[in-house]
């Protein structure tokens, strides 16, 4: 036994034998890192973007936001084939858990050639499509072509990523992407502050980057230490490893499409009120992002931790996982809204264009007042559905997806511009009512959830 294989099968006795608080905190602290440093790379991208412009600020979350979009497939297939390589694991059948890594890699790999064949050609129609404003598309073409290209390689990524989290090997993850987050950061620098170059100089940093973890992602997938080791001669896809993949993995990428789509609706909603609250929206959301990720990524752990407890016939151990994990991120959930109320009079400066006027500062303080306290609930809402993933009832996640956007903001932002006359307050209003009742439904799904689970919990674990 070579020792990588060793390393794998100690970190697979780790996840299934030691403390469920210990066992998710070392999954998720070097992924906790990993977000914060993420974070912080975003946060000065969006200085050097405000340093070309606000309205260039808009333009990037508005343009990225489509991207998002795009890469919910990629995002969908990584989840859902994360979650079958873990059970695969949990269970020891390691030659299957290969099998299907394989499959969900080239997968990726023949979805992301497809999707920048087909967008780049039609790169303006879609953008006009999806009623982007004209002066972003007119600003931000060449920057979406390259975001397109991009989007192929964080496809790729997302699947190399998951897969390294099926297995629990999260501080890999970690190191490769501190060095892809530096090369993209010295390359921002470079082209704007050095030459003084477009946005769409920072879209070809963040390209080249994601190349790069691409490149890594082939070496270590490929290499001969990798117990996992892809092979070229699996590169036909089967059916018998696709369809399980692609059922698991379709209603994840549905609600993250749609919900995507959806952000775009509401920033079309949004734009009567003009560029400048977009870009002072995009701002308001950056502050407290930090703290947020930290939050967040604990829904990073919950499905790895769930699937391979499962997979070795742990059920009961498995019903442990989430309400640790939301215990976690719940507690620094609030911490994050306590810290980002004290200091953001002192990080708002930080990322807005040095001509900012008093009443721009003045709209970013107020749309913040109303979207910090998304950090926390969106901690709950993505914990929760991470155990739904883990236990592969991942139709559920769709449909708290497209309740939170169908049901509880369009309609309610809507409302708010037909009815009342609260100006773009109205945006911080929205955000803050679908993100507290997607919450709260999240749940009662939950605890509906573990209920049936323990009355009934042979038809509501799905262990195949």
């Amino acid at each position: 036994m070579n020792p990588s294989s060793s390393k794998e099968l100690k970190l697979r006795q780790y996840i299934l034998e030691e403390k469920l608080w210990k066992v998710i905190l070392y999954i998720t602290y070097p992924l906790a890192i990993y977000s914060l440093f993420n974070h912080l790379y975003g946060f000065v991208d969006m200085m050097i973007v405000a340093h070309i412009g606000n309205t260039q600020i808009a333009s990037v979350a508005i343009l990225s936001e489509i991207q998002t979009m795009i890469t919910a497939f990629g995002a969908g297939i990584a989840s859902g084939g994360a979650v079958i390589v873990a059970r695969h694991i949990g269970a020891n059948r390691l030659e299957e858990a290969k099998k299907n890594a394989s499959n969900v890699f080239f997968l990726a790999v023949y979805v992301s050639l497809f999707l920048i064949i087909l967008l780049i050609p039609t790169a303006k129609p879609f953008l006009q499509l999806l009623r982007t404003p004209s002066g972003i598309i007119e600003d931000g073409l060449g920057y979406f072509i390259v975001q397109i290209i991009t989007t192929g390689f964080i496809t790729i990524n997302s699947v190399f990523i998951g897969l390294e989290k099926a297995k629990g090997n999260t501080q890999k993850i970690l190191w490769l992407n501190i060095i892809i987050m530096t090369i993209k950061l010295i390359l921002s620098v470079i082209f704007v502050y050095g030459f003084n170059l477009g946005i769409l100089w920072v879209s070809i940093a963040t390209m080249i980057a994601q190349a790069f973890l691409t490149l890594f992602a082939f070496m270590i997938l490929f290499s001969k230490n990798n117990p996992f080791k892809i092979t070229f001669s699996e590169m036909r896809l089967k059916w018998s490893y696709i369809k399980p993949i692609l059922l698991l993995s379709l209603p994840i990428f549905l609600g993250r499409f749609i919900f995507s789509t959806g952000r775009l609706i509401i920033n079309a909603m949004a734009a009567v009120y003009g560029t400048e609250v977009l870009s002072a929206f995009s701002i308001a959301q950056k502050i407290g992002g930090g703290g947020a990720t930290l939050a967040n990524v604990t829904e990073e752990a919950v499905p790895t931790v769930i699937a391979q407890n499962i997979g070795n016939d742990q059920q009961q151990r498995a019903k442990r996982v989430y309400p640790i994990a939301l215990g976690i991120g719940v507690t620094v959930g609030v911490i994050t809204v306590l810290y980002a109320f004290l200091f953001k009079d002192q990080i708002i400066p930080l990322i807005v264009n040095k001509e900012t006027t008093p009443e721009f500062i003045k709209m970013t303080i107020t749309l913040f007042r109303w979207e910090v306290f998304s950090k926390l609930n969106g901690a709950i809402i993505a914990i929760t559905l991470a155990m739904f993933y883990g236990y592969r009832h991942t139709k559920v996640a769709m449909v708290v997806n497209m309740a939170r956007l169908f049901v509880f903001r369009i309609p309610v932002l809507w409302a708010f511009q037909t009815f009342f006359d609260f100006g773009y307050e109205s945006i911080g209003f929205t955000m803050f009512i679908s993100n507290l009742s997607t919450a709260l439904l999240s749940l009662v799904l939950a605890f509906v959830f573990y209920m049936k689970m323990r009355n009934n919990p042979n038809t509501m674990t799905i262990t195949n």
